[in-house]
């Protein structure tokens, strides 16, 4: 099934949730196509654009080489610091978008996102909902939250933790 981008704002929005955030725009939010909360605060925070000044277009599919800059902007609003491993040969780079060439490029070296055929990064395929699924928890694993538990315990059946600013049952 292929992500939308509405949807991939929808998963992504719960990784800022964790993080915690900060609003970088403020400029006036001025899509007319959606309302979404999610959308709302991912373009906050910089990290989602629209198509053009007032449509976000949430119902189109999102493609793999937006995904990779919309991950890779992820990573810049954590102010996670990962190490990228060796390059990664790409048959298709020349076909990525010029705009989305070096967030490709860091995305796949990070383990974020993997080649969609073998060698391949297929820049224009569509990025499916289980591939966003897989790169944002590996987002989410390389980096920290800045709220870490303070206090963790087993109550019952559930487990209670205590972090610096809420305390949660999981």
């Amino acid at each position: 099934i292929n992500v939308t981008r509405g949807r991939f704002c929808g998963l992504a929005g719960r990784l800022l949730e964790h993080w915690g955030s900060e609003a970088v725009n403020t400029a006036e939010f001025s899509f007319t196509d959606t309302d979404s909360e999610a959308v709302r605060h991912l373009w906050e925070a910089g990290i989602v654009r629209g198509k053009d000044d007032t449509h976000f277009a949430p119902e189109e599919y999102l493609t793999r080489e937006e995904a990779a800059v919309l991950l890779s902007r992820l990573v810049d609003f954590s102010g996670g610091r990962i190490t990228p491993s060796a390059p990664v040969e790409i048959s298709d780079f020349n076909e990525i978008s010029e705009w989305a060439r070096g967030a490709a490029d860091s995305i796949i070296r990070y383990g974020i996102m993997t080649e969609e055929e073998k060698g391949k990064f297929v820049p224009q395929g569509t990025y499916t909902v289980q591939q966003a699924m897989k790169s944002l928890q590996k987002l989410a694993d390389l980096i920290p939250t800045k709220y870490e538990p303070v206090e963790t315990k087993k109550i019952g059946k559930g487990l209670f933790c205590q972090f610096n600013y809420r305390a949660v049952w999981i």
